[in-house]
């Protein structure tokens, strides 16, 4: 039988997948990329329930001498994941055999369950309604409700943050240290980037706070809409860009944001191995060189609010003066002369536009 190597989370597409497969003449290898959103208990149910559904074999590796005729993921013809699947495939595996079964049937999950259930394989009840997508970063939900604007998603079907107004008002103080743009320590203790994550998914769980709802145009051209939490990642986006503040020019700023929104895209879009992201990437590195320090931040009843920031590269320093009080590098006699030589150019075409009308 020839050999396909299968993107396996356990969902239900994933799982629609193998016995489909299975029909269809193929052995089925599974691979699970733990991307951090998995415990070790849940990468051994994954690998059982892969053998269960007729996996020849679960992986936790790729392996390329598995020699397979093709590769398979769970992506539907209407989503993003498919467009990152298949790029990533055709610059790492540019002779095998890309299949996507629930893109090449056009099925849906209501579709997806009756097969399932045909088999003998019993569906839980939240896959039926929801696919939730959980990964080191955040989690996504997906339902009836995002398929319009009509509705809001339930709060049953966010898995890990509680509505903030059910949760104790008191509030939870964080503190956060950078190096070179990266989070290093966590209440002041050193700590890997996946434990802080860890940490502040913790935290901000207990505080109802880092779940949102987010639409945007697809990959494709249409508009999706989805659940989100990722409660670390919204914390640590603020604390990172609250100490950039401090210590990047204007400049950089303006060109660090512009870059950065143009490698987020290209990244969203599944174009990571387009050369121009090794670009961006060195520009971004070298950006963040001074951007080190501590940001100290309040989380209380689903918001967050910035307690202090500190750094050793701050241009707040009062070394040129304070703003709105007392200048430093100049006298008042030289700040009168900038002005009316900073807008010397756009007073005279006010004046000029204005004589003519």
């Amino acid at each position: 039988m020839k050999k396909v190597i299968l993107a396996f989370s356990g969902g239900l597409d994933t799982s629609f997948c193998i016995p489909y497969l299975n029909e269809k003449g193929y052995d089925v290898v599974t691979v699970t990329v733990n991307t951090g959103g998995f415990t070790t208990n849940q990468l051994k149910e994954i690998a059982q329930k892969a053998k269960q559904l007729g996996a020849l074999k679960h992986l936790e590796k790729v392996a390329l001498e598995e020699k397979a005729e093709a590769v398979a993921h769970g992506s539907t013809g209407a989503g993003n994941d498919q467009v990152r699947f298949d790029l990533a495939f055709q610059a790492l595996l540019p002779k095998v055999e890309i299949i996507a079964p629930i893109r090449e049937e056009g099925l849906s999950r209501v579709e997806e369950v009756a097969f399932l259930e045909k088999k003998g394989f019993k569906v839980d009840a939240t896959q039926k309604d929801y696919s939730i997508n959980v990964g080191l970063l955040g989690t996504t939900i997906g339902g009836k409700e995002t398929l319009s604007t009509a509705q809001c998603l339930p709060e049953g079907a966010f898995p890990n943050i509680p509505s903030p107004h059910s949760v104790n008002g008191k509030p939870i103080f964080i503190s956060l240290g950078f190096e070179k743009g990266l989070p290093i320590t966590f209440q002041g203790e050193k700590m890997h980037g996946v434990e802080i994550i860890n940490q502040l998914n913790a935290a901000a769980a207990s505080s109802g706070f880092g779940k949102d709802d987010h639409i945007g145009t697809t990959i494709l051209g249409t508009k999706g809409r989805v659940g989100f939490e990722a409660p670390a990642m919204k914390i640590l986006i603020k604390a990172h860009t609250e100490l950039e503040k401090i210590t990047l020019t204007s400049k950089q700023l303006f060109w660090k944001n512009t870059l950065g929104n143009l490698y987020g895209d290209l990244i969203h879009e599944g174009l990571y191995f387009e050369p121009l992201v090794k670009n961006f990437e060195s520009f971004l590195n070298s950006a963040n060189a001074f951007v080190e320090g501590e940001v100290a931040l309040k989380l209380q009843q689903g918001l967050l609010f910035i307690e202090s920031i500190k750094s050793p590269y701050s241009l707040m320093n009062n070394r040129l003066g304070k703003y709105g009080e007392k200048t430093g590098a100049w006298t008042g006699a030289e700040a009168k002369g900038f002005c009316k030589l900073y807008g010397l150019e756009s007073a005279n075409a006010f004046l000029t536009q204005q004589s003519h009308d």
